[in-house]
């Protein structure tokens, strides 16, 4: 195994397993693929990320805790894949991410307690899979549409986002999952897919403000639709029907 020190960074085969710097800006190396996990845990100073197009995954809890992470910077022909679990946990200052097409996979808690406030994919997002609580507790978070291509979800994706205004969900989407916007206290539309066919217990718990849902089916489509408990909120909203 290759193992060598590039300033402060310690790299392996590809693979950046640790930072010991202390630079506002940081600029992951040529050459590194793969960001290790925990390698820049806690990190007070890092501000600003710089990603090269080569990294394809950054493993878990990479960045969790950098506290004063503000901006991350992806360039378009990123070939990034896989954001894993915890990988920007508790950055409570990064407001605003641009996330690559290439993207396929978020994992747990990817972006939880951070300072996100507008979240978007673009139209060739490749994205399929978002884990549990990725989003959870982003309570800055105003507006969100997520990728149309997403096919596995976790629950309590959007859990405790008490600013969140209006979301487009997931088009491919059968189900909004166990406390998937529960504590979404500004909640007050949402468009939801012809496919659902079953709304989780507590998915919209406490979304009081929560007014229209834009379903974009039919009226014989919406009333099989099967409601769990815990969603009161959503059985007093105006429904509109069509696309």
């Amino acid at each position: 195994m290759e193992r060598k020190q590039i300033d402060k960074f310690v790299i392996e085969n590809g693979v950046l397993l640790q930072y010991d710097g202390q630079s506002k800006v940081v600029e992951i190396p040529d050459g590194v693929e793969w960001i290790g996990r925990w390698a820049f845990a806690f990190n007070k100073n890092i501000e600003t990320l710089i990603l090269p197009d080569a990294v394809t995954t950054i493993e878990e809890h990479a960045f969790v805790g950098c506290s004063n992470l503000q901006d991350v910077k992806i360039g378009s022909d990123s070939r990034l894949i896989r954001l894993a679990n915890g990988v920007f946990s508790d950055c409570v200052n990064l407001n605003e991410i641009n996330l690559p097409d290439s993207l396929e996979i978020i994992g747990n808690s990817c972006f939880s307690n951070t300072g996100l406030k507008y979240l978007h994919f673009g139209v060739n997002s490749r994205l399929k899979t978002l884990g549990n609580r990725a989003f959870a507790d982003c309570k800055f978070l105003v507006e969100s549409e997520i990728s149309s291509g997403v096919i596995y979800y976790g629950c309590c994706i959007f859990r405790g986002c008490e600013s969140l205004q209006s979301i487009s969900y997931m088009t491919r989407a059968f189900s909004v999952d166990e406390k998937c916007f529960d504590g979404c206290r500004m909640l007050k539309s949402i468009v939801l897919p012809e496919k659902i066919k079953y709304i989780h217990p507590n998915a919209f718990k406490d979304c009081m403000h929560l007014k229209d849902v834009y379903f974009e089916g039919t009226e014989n489509q919406w009333n099989t639709v099967k409601i769990s408990r815990g969603n009161k909120p959503l059985k007093k909203a105006r429904i509109h029907l069509g696309k």
